[in-house]
């Protein structure tokens, strides 16, 4: 987190654990406030790798799930990056800046991915580098976001994904009233003050609750290569192209449509309990007796109490039996409806 940014967050009354913001003093309150109200919060548990050179965008169409030729500066997307047996090792959004490509990952797979695809540059004109610390990224979401945005921004994107661009500003739409802001480090804390009095400041985890929600999964250290892109649905929220060129595990994943049936997939479930489990906890039901019919792949508590959870399961055990976590006597989980459809098979 850059340390300025750092430093005003504590100024307002942030709670900080390492790169996330826990709470502003009353995270109860906040999660409550997230069903209700427009809410604002620090990404900063998120970073950035960004792409430069004149090769940047053919390196990336090379070694990612999604069409990178089709991202500009008015459009980004989801993508994956997997490994060459098809199996995701980060997935995020990749979006044109005036720098460079950024892709965006969880804060403790920044280095890691960036290393591994800086081993495969060669001789491209090509650079990565973490900028993480040198720009600010927040969100907004709820039924006055945009007018807040409009009256202190601009013009907000209106699509899924589209870019709306303001001097070093940008907005992008990353859901139906919810939007991600990225700007320079030194203009955000006026922004953040501007934007304050429509918004309620509130923790990272009220912006994972809205995630999981949206259907949107996050990969982490716990589950790098556990899931091929489509098992988390991948190809339903349009993070991967069929009709691009070859990419590490391309193959698989393409047979995987065309050639395969699914016998995993992701759901949304709730779960009664105090505490979120932890990413790759493993869930159980009667069909498989003491074998793992999935895994958590994130988890955050909800408004109104208990949890709701992205989880991997098998299609069989999903459709007819008891989820249990962690134990066949373990919490129950209560399935419920995403906000897209979910095929059985392919």
């Amino acid at each position: 987190m850059n340390p300025s940014w750092n430093s005003f967050l504590l100024s307002q009354g942030a709670s900080i654990e390492d790169t996330h913001v826990i709470h502003f003093g009353n995270f109860p309150r906040e999660i409550e406030a997230v069903a209700r109200n427009t809410i604002l919060c620090d990404l900063s548990h998120f970073g950035i790798i960004q792409f430069g050179g004149d090769d940047a965008r053919s390196f990336l169409q090379g070694q990612l799930s999604n069409d990178v030729s089709k991202i500009n500066s008015a459009l980004a997307q989801y993508t994956a990056y997997c490994s060459p047996k098809g199996r995701v090792l980060a997935n995020g959004l990749l979006l044109l800046s005036t720098t460079g490509y950024w892709l965006q990952l969880p804060q403790e797979l920044i280095e890691p991915v960036r290393k591994r695809l800086s081993m495969f540059v060669l001789r491209s004109k090509v650079n990565t580098i973490n900028v993480s610390d040198e720009s600010v990224v927040f969100g907004i979401s709820g039924e006055n976001a945009a007018v807040a945005l409009e009256r202190e921004i601009g013009t907000v994107p209106l699509e899924m994904h589209e870019v709306q661009q303001h001097d070093d500003v940008m907005i992008v739409k990353v859901g139906a009233a919810r939007y991600e802001i990225f700007l320079a480090a030194n203009r955000a804390p006026e922004l953040w003050q501007r934007l304050s009095q429509t918004a309620q400041p509130v923790g990272s985890g009220c912006w994972d609750w809205l995630t999981i929600r949206a259907g949107i999964p996050v990969i982490t250290l716990a589950t790098q290569e556990q899931f091929v892109p489509q098992m988390i649905n991948y190809e339903i929220v349009n993070g991967i192209s069929f009709e691009k060129g070859c990419y590490p595990g391309q193959e698989i994943v393409a047979r995987t449509k065309y050639l395969g049936k699914l016998t995993r997939r992701m759901y949304l479930a709730h779960i009664q309990a105090d505490t979120p489990p932890h990413t790759n906890d493993a869930l159980f039901s009667q069909d498989m007796g003491d074998q793992p019919c999935g895994a958590v792949v994130n988890a955050a508590l909800a408004p109104g109490g208990g949890v709701d959870a992205l989880v991997v399961l098998l299609i069989n055990s999903a459709s007819k039996a008891s989820i249990h976590l962690n134990s066949l006597v373990g919490s129950k989980l209560d399935l419920l409806q995403l906000p897209y459809s979910v095929g059985e098979g392919r």
